[in-house]
């Protein structure tokens, strides 16, 4: 297995660069994501419908993440239902070392 960390990148030497090169740069990746995404549009959508068909059917959405994804899962979980009206308990997070991590302070002595 090749470490991907130590690989050669269009990016090495951030701190290098000017503020013009690293926007440019930062706007170049954006422009790959939207054709990317273009690219593969129809099975996006039939990824959306099959998933709305479920949760119309009873199913439950669950978010798996850790350290800041897994933190922004539990406010969309938070937000869904009183944003939308959706009812409680069809979108889920799970987070990495259990649900009292996410009510941790961080920075703090003892953690």
């Amino acid at each position: 297995m090749i470490p991907i960390t130590e690989q050669s990148s269009l990016y090495d030497n951030l701190e290098t660069k000017s503020v013009e090169e690293l926007t440019s740069a930062i706007n170049q990746e954006d422009h790959k994501v939207a054709k990317a995404i273009q690219e593969v549009l129809p099975q996006v959508n039939c990824l959306i419908t099959a998933i709305v068909n479920k949760l119309k059917n009873g199913g439950r959405m669950f978010y798996i993440g850790a350290g800041s994804g897994g933190r922004l899962s539990v406010l969309d979980v938070i937000e869904l239902p009183t944003t939308y009206g959706l009812p409680k308990g069809i979108y889920n997070a799970v987070l990495a070392g259990g649900e009292d991590l996410a009510h941790r302070c961080t920075g703090r002595n003892g953690g």
